[in-house]
Parts: C-alpha cells; structure tokens; sequence
C-alpha cells in the first residue's frame, strides 16, 4: 500500500501529536452514545413528545433532519427526528499501520562524542535519548521494533561480529513496543559501559548480516501496513573478516531482496552520523535504493529532526482507512471512532473545516482522518475505526442538533 505523493515520500516536517483525550470531545459536533447494529428509520421513537414547551406530532422529533437522511435512532421522546428509514451496515476495512524497525549500530566508534566536543553526550545517548520519547508518543499508530548492531552478547563459533537475535537487542515491529525497545537501546552487559551508551568493544556493523535477516523479521508483522528500515550507523559496514574485493555486494544483494517484495512498500532510511558514514559509498548505495540519499546528523537536534522526517509517512498511514469493497457510494459512507461501548462520529469535512474525515484524493475507498480526530487514533491504544455504509455521513457545517 502507498500514500499519495502529497504526504511526500522524505518529508522532514515535525509532527506533533495533540494531548486530546476522547472524553474531551464528547461535547463537540456530531457526537452520540452509537449503536453499532443497524439503526432504525430517523422518527421511529419519537412519540409525542414536549420540547421545550411544545407539543410535537407524532413522530416528527424535536429536530430537522434532511428528508431521506435520517439515520438516528428515536430513543428518546420528542428526540426522533425524522425522514425515511436509513439502515446501516458495517463495512470492511483497515489501517495499514506501517511496520518500522529501527536497526541501530553499538559499534564501538558509537561512544564517540556526537558533536565532537567534550561536554556533548556520545552518539549512542543521542540515539537513546531521541528515540525514547518517539517511540512513547507514537507506539499506538506504528509497529516498532528493534535490531541492534554487532550483538553485545555473543557470537556463534567464536565470531567477533555477527547479529544475534535469539539472545541480544531484538524486537519485531509490533504495537506498544516503547518500553521493550527502550530497555534494549540501554541494556549494558557487563563487557560495555554504560557512559558511553552501551556499545560494543570493535568497530564491527554487520550491516549486510541484518540485511539479510529482513524478509524473515517482517514476515509475522501485520500484513496491512508497508515496511519500513531506519538504519542509524556511524560509519562503513562491515566486519573485520570481509574480503575487501567484495565490498558491499552482499548489502546490495540484501536490499534488492527486501525491495523485490512487491506486495508492499519497502524502505530504507540511512541516518549517516558523522563524517565517515556520510561518506560512505556502501552506504549511499543502501540508501539509494529507495530513491533517497543517507540523511547526516551532526548534533542532537538534526538526529531528531531527521527522525521525526523519516516517520512521517508512517505517521500519515496511521490515520488513513483503506475500505473494502462494498455495494455503497461514497455518499454513504460514514466514519466513527469506537472504543469499548461507545462511539465518536467523525464528521465529513465539507468545506474549510480542518477536523473530520475526507477522501484521499482520486480516491473513493481510501480516507483519510484528519485533525484532533487523527490524534486521538494515533494516541490510543483501544480505539478503533468503525466504516458504516447506507446513510450519508454527518457534515462538520451541520449544527450540533442535527447530529446528536
């Protein structure tokens, strides 16, 4: 599955994520306590019922609906509203929430200082420190996970620089990853000193070993989202036992593998920290192949910035519905946010509006939810998007009464 282009496929912007919560918006446009199985015709309940005073016929609801629309169940007297009977049905759908694994170089160059000044903190805490508070904010809305690089455990035969995933740093993108992955970034074995981060004692990055491990990691990951590599290193791949008239063929071999996967989108992002990295030929060709050049970092706000630019494609998926297809128009569709036994409507923005939910462009199949709505779903970790088909949604330009 892939974005429009108007996400952009390297964007750098900074997202931020409102602290909205979903009781705060209980009061806002379109709300009700939904039932989630078909509503019943718009007047069925409504009675004869006093609003405010005044007596209403029988049936007609203390409201104006649009003739046909209707939609709302009359479980209240003099709240029925009215128009002909609207039936609604669940429709298929998902979100293609991205898998993401972060694959981070320990090797022993990682304990070096990030800006190269003696009062600035190693790379390596850098790395631990930025990643922390991304991984918190936004383990809901992406699959996270974790491969770190050499293992600081050991190595098979006597090995000096390998991966180990059975027995050091190693996490498949899964949901609410955060305090798994943190707790790897900053596990120390007793060979490694926690000042520097936790790196290994060699400059071994098996960058083509983990490579080579791709296919296998992301193959129980949830099968609607795209795939996605962020590969933070500090300087060439490689192990000390490399045959150098071979250099870099078995990474390049490795990516093409991972890229020729066409059942989904599969990237790479390589942030390149200091100079040795950013001019690394092998490196360039990694990243090149998904049409980017490596992103270099110099001190602790470009690791973040970049960071947050490599996520926001991610980020932008968290928020997009893909429906399945169904026997209604686009006009009748209609979106809520469920959790539990109660349900948010999203209304359809059908204007300026910047809240509500909206068609990716070209597209009636793929929406998109946008604003403190888009927040709420990325930030929670039980809510979920609940498509209904057969009535037209409620408009963000309505007012409140027309869709309460």
């Amino acid at each position: 599955m892939r974005l429009d282009a108007e996400h952009g496929r390297r964007s750098r912007n900074s997202l931020l994520l409102a602290g909205v919560t979903l009781a705060s918006v209980f009061t806002a446009a379109c709300t009700k306590s939904w039932v989630l199985a078909p509503d019943p015709g718009a007047g069925g309940a409504g009675g004869v019922g006093a609003t405010g005073g005044t007596s209403l016929p029988a049936g007609s609801g203390g409201f104006s609906v649009p003739g046909g629309t209707g939609g709302f169940t009359g479980d209240h007297p003099g709240t029925g509203g009215r128009g002909s009977t609207c039936n609604t049905t669940t429709v298929g759908s998902d979100i293609p929430k991205t898998n993401l694994l972060f694959m981070v170089g320990r090797d022993a160059s990682m304990s070096t200082r990030l800006g190269g000044n003696g009062n600035d903190m190693s790379r390596m805490a850098a790395v631990q420190s930025a990643l922390k508070p991304l991984l918190e904010a936004n383990q809901n809305a992406i699959n996270f996970g974790y491969l770190g690089l050499p293992s600081l455990v050991a190595c098979p035969s006597g090995m000096a620089c390998c991966v180990n995933t059975s027995q050091d740093g190693f996490m498949p993108p899964q949901a609410g990853a955060a305090f798994n992955i943190t707790g790897m970034l900053t596990s120390c074995p007793a060979s490694t000193a926690p000042m520097t981060g936790c790196t290994s004692l060699n400059d071994a990055r098996p960058v083509a070993q983990a490579l080579q491990m791709l296919p296998d990691i992301f193959s129980g990951s949830s099968p609607y989202g795209d795939n996605q590599v962020i590969l933070i290193i500090d300087g060439p791949p490689g192990c000390p036992t490399d045959d150098p008239t071979t250099k870099c063929s078995a990474e390049r071999q490795a990516v093409a593998t991972f890229h020729n996967n066409t059942s989904r989108m599969n990237d790479i992002y390589v942030i390149a920290i200091g100079d040795d990295a950013q001019n690394d030929s092998c490196l360039a060709q990694i990243a090149g192949a998904s049409s980017a050049d490596p992103f270099p970092v110099y001190d602790s706000s470009s690791l973040t910035n970049t960071l947050k630019g490599a996520m926001a494609l991610p980020l932008a998926a968290a928020c997009t519905v893909e429906v399945n297809p169904n026997p209604y128009g686009p006009g009748q569709l209609s979106l809520r946010l469920s959790d539990h036994n109660q349900d948010l409507q999203i209304p359809f923005i059908d204007g300026n509006q910047h809240d509500g939910w909206s068609f990716l462009p070209g597209s009636g199949t793929r929406l998109r939810i946008n604003g403190s709505y888009c927040d709420m779903l990325r930030a929670s970790p039980t809510l979920k998007v609940a498509v209904k088909g057969g009535c037209p949604p409620c408009l963000a330009s309505q007012p409140l009464s027309s869709c309460d």
